[in-house]
């Protein structure tokens, strides 16, 4: 099909533009030195002097890669474009909300399992409720921001996500399905209206020629968010399983089900925190006029 669409399409003229290799090699090493910095296992494997190290690297690539960009004509990441309101704050609402949606969607079926002791096969079921609320309320979420802006759906998406993490902090070892399944169904309201929505604020907002760059931007943004998530749940899950348990220097278990259910409850309430940074985030972004994007291409 996209074959066949090719070939119908009207020739236009193509001005080929050079690969900024140096670019994408500094972004690479930027996002690779802040994934060791944040991976807890890998920092308890390196040992100090190698963690002081990665974290002096991944400072000496950011500053490369923010230098470098700035002063190359085709940059790989064309920093100019976060000056467009609705971009910036879109792709800062995607990294927040990403992040936030992987520690639920990653620890919850460890509590679901190890926990309440409920079977796997009962598990999956619960969990192809987001793919299947995401494909009933994405075109609710296109039709809003088609009639009123990508502000309403997108930010309405992302209290849902605030109201799945506050109700994770009332998590406890015996509490009923219900609730986890009330937190999964919040959750995936709130991929079904945000991610469309700001998907096109950031998509739409920018300059023609670099829709490319735009649609990528989404994918590393929601992809890095995921990473995050998982390092910084992780992280936060560990700190507050030896406060809650007094054990240090252990990985949190579900042999300790009390602790390991309070652990989660904090790292919940700490991710609804940054949330509500997303919710401000997403309401800041504006109406989405297109003449900031012009103003910018000028």
């Amino acid at each position: 099909m996209t074959l066949g669409n090719l070939k119908n399409r009207p020739a236009q003229p193509h001005h080929r533009q050079p690969v900024d290799y140096a670019g994408a090699a500094l972004l690479f090493a930027t996002t690779t030195a802040l994934v060791l910095i944040l991976d807890r296992r890998t920092l308890a494997a390196m040992g100090a002097e190698a963690n002081l190290a990665s974290f002096g690297l991944f400072l000496v690539c950011l500053c490369g890669l923010w230098f470098h960009e700035s002063k190359t004509k085709s940059p790989f990441v064309n920093f100019a474009l976060f000056k467009i309101r609705v971009f910036g704050f879109s792709a800062l609402s995607l990294l927040l909300v990403a992040t936030c949606y992987a520690v639920v969607f990653f620890l919850l079926p460890f509590y679901l399992q190890d926990v309440l002791h409920l079977s796997p096969s009962f598990i999956g079921l619960l969990f192809m409720a987001p793919s299947i609320t995401t494909v009933a309320l994405a075109p609710v979420s296109g039709y809003l921001a088609d009639r009123l802006g990508p502000r309403l759906p997108a930010s309405l998406g992302v209290v849902f996500m605030v109201l799945a993490l506050l109700l994770g902090g009332f998590l406890r070892t015996d509490s009923h399905w219900l609730l986890p399944t009330i937190i999964i169904a919040f959750g995936a309201m709130t991929n079904g209206l945000f991610n469309p929505a700001n998907s096109t604020a950031m998509i739409t907002m920018t300059p023609d020629e670099h829709r490319g760059f735009a649609s990528a931007v989404n994918h590393v943004t929601f992809g890095l968010g995921n990473i995050l998530g998982v390092a910084l749940g992780g992280l936060v899950m560990t700190a507050a399983f030896e406060y809650h348990t007094g054990l240090q220097g252990i990985a949190p278990t579900t042999n300790e089900p009390a602790g390991f259910v309070a652990a989660m409850a904090a790292t919940f309430l700490a991710a609804a925190g940054l949330s509500l940074v997303a919710v401000v985030t997403s309401a800041a972004r504006g109406d989405g006029k297109r003449r900031e994007a012009l103003a910018v291409e000028s």
